[in-house]
C-alpha cells in the first residue's frame, strides 16, 4: 500500500474554514454568554534499551491555542523530525452560531501524519506517545415572551442536539515486521439547561490492529499488516439527544424568566507506536484523523404550553445574540433522554 502525505497547512486550511474544536472549561458560576475553544497537543519521542525501557534520548513537542469568549476556531500544530522519526500534529476547535439550520455549532478535527524507522542498532527501539486534546464550550440565558395568549403559559424548552464523527486510520509497515501500535480517542458530551442535563454522553473509540479478536486488548497489539480506514463514523457517536428544561415564572410579575443553556464538547485523542525494527529499512507510516464536523449541533428548540402543545408563537431573546429555531416536530421523530436534576460542573483537565 502506498502512502501519500499530503500538506498540513492546505488541510487544516480546507477544514479551518467548516470544522473546529476545542478544549474548555465551565466554571461553577459561568458567564452566562460565553463561546470558547481550546486546542492542544503534546508528544514525546524515545529511542530507548530494547525490554529495560531506560531511553537514551528523548524530546517533547507542543502547541497550544485558546480562543475566549469569541467565536471562530482554536488551532494548533506543530512537527517533530529526526533522523529515526517524523512526525506532523493538527488540531482545530471551533465553535460558531447562526449557520443556517445550526443556530449553535461545536466543531473538532485532529491529524497526526507520523514515520518511524528502526535504528541501526538491534538493541534500540523508537516510540512515540501523542496527545491530542480539542474542546467547546458554549452558556447562554434565554428569555421568553410569548406573543399570542397568555393562556396556555409556557412551561418548557426542548433543545435538540445532534453529534456525529468520523475516523480515518492509515498505515503502512515494512514487510516481515510487526511493530506496536495503539489508537485511542475519547468523545465527551454534555448539556444542561435550567437545572436538567442530558445523559453525558461518553465514547472511547479503541483502535489497534482492526484484525484484532479482541475489541479491547489489555496491552499494545502487534500490528502485521497495513491499515486503511477511511471516514468510518464512531460508534455509539452519530445521535440527536433532546434536553428539556423548565421555564421558570416571575411570581410577582408573572413574566417568564430567563433560562441558562451550557453545553460542553471534549475529543482526546492519544497516540502510541513502538516500532523495534533492526534497521533504517524498517519502518512505520501513515496518519490518523479524527473529524467531527458536526461535532455537536443544536439544530433547533421546541417550546412548549401546558398542555404539551408546541408554540412557535414567541419570541427568544439570547444573551449571546444565537438566532434559535423554533421547531414544529412530527410525531415519532424525536426521542427524550433521561434527565437530572444535578447542575453541570466542568472544570478544565489538567494537562498532562
Amino acid at each position: 500500500m502506498s502512502y501519500v502525505h499530503r500538506s498540513r497547512s492546505a488541510r487544516l486550511a480546507q477544514v479551518g474554514g467548516v470544522a473546529t474544536l476545542a478544549l474548555l472549561a465551565l466554571a461553577a458560576t459561568p458567564a452566562r454568554a460565553e463561546l470558547s475553544s481550546y486546542a492542544y497537543f503534546e508528544s514525546y519521542q524515545q529511542d530507548l534499551v530494547m525490554v529495560t525501557d531506560q531511553f537514551i534520548y528523548e524530546d517533547r513537542t507542543e502547541g497550544e491555542s485558546e480562543l475566549i469568549n469569541g467565536e471562530g476556531s482554536a488551532a494548533a500544530v506543530g512537527e517533530y523530525h529526526t533522523l529515526h522519526q517524523t512526525h506532523e500534529y493538527g488540531t482545530l476547535a471551533s465553535g460558531l452560531v447562526n449557520l443556517t439550520n445550526r443556530p449553535v455549532a461545536m466543531w473538532a478535527f485532529q491529524e497526526h501524519d507520523f514515520e518511524m524507522r528502526g535504528t541501526s542498532e538491534e538493541s534500540l527501539w523508537t516510540r512515540s506517545d501523542a496527545l491530542i486534546y480539542s474542546s467547546v464550550s458554549f452558556s447562554d440565558e434565554l428569555t421568553l415572551t410569548a406573543q399570542g395568549p397568555s393562556l396556555p403559559a409556557l412551561t418548557s424548552i426542548q433543545y435538540i442536539w445532534k453529534t456525529e464523527g468520523t475516523h480515518s486510520q492509515v498505515a503502512d509497515i515494512a514487510d516481515d515486521q510487526q511493530p506496536l501500535y495503539r489508537l485511542k480517542t475519547k468523545f465527551q458530551f454534555s448539556a444542561s439547561a435550567g437545572g436538567a442535563e442530558t445523559a453525558p454522553i461518553s465514547v472511547d473509540l479503541t483502535i489497534y490492529d482492526p484484525d484484532a479478536q479482541q475489541p479491547t486488548p489489555a496491552m499494545w497489539s502487534a500490528l502485521d499488516d497495513d491499515v486503511s480506514v477511511l471516514n468510518q463514523p464512531i460508534p455509539g457517536v452519530d445521535a440527536t439527544y433532546t434536553l428539556t428544561a423548565n421555564i421558570p415564572v416571575d411570581p410577582i410579575s408573572g413574566e417568564y424568566l430567563p433560562v441558562a443553556l451550557d453545553a460542553m464538547l471534549v475529543i482526546e485523542t492519544r497516540n502510541q507506536f513502538l516500532n523495534d525494527g533492526p534497521g533504517l529499512n524498517y519502518f512505520l507510516q501513515g496518519r490518523t484523523e479524527i473529524e467531527f464536523s458536526n461535532s455537536a449541533d443544536l439544530i433547533g428548540i421546541i417550546v412548549r404550553d401546558e398542555t404539551g402543545a408546541v408554540r412557535t408563537d414567541v419570541d427568544v431573546a439570547s444573551a449571546a445574540g444565537v438566532n434559535y429555531t423554533l421547531l414544529v416536530p412530527e410525531p415519532g421523530t424525536l426521542t427524550l433522554l433521561g434527565l437530572v436534576t444535578a447542575g453541570l460542573l466542568a472544570s478544565r483537565p489538567r494537562r498532562p
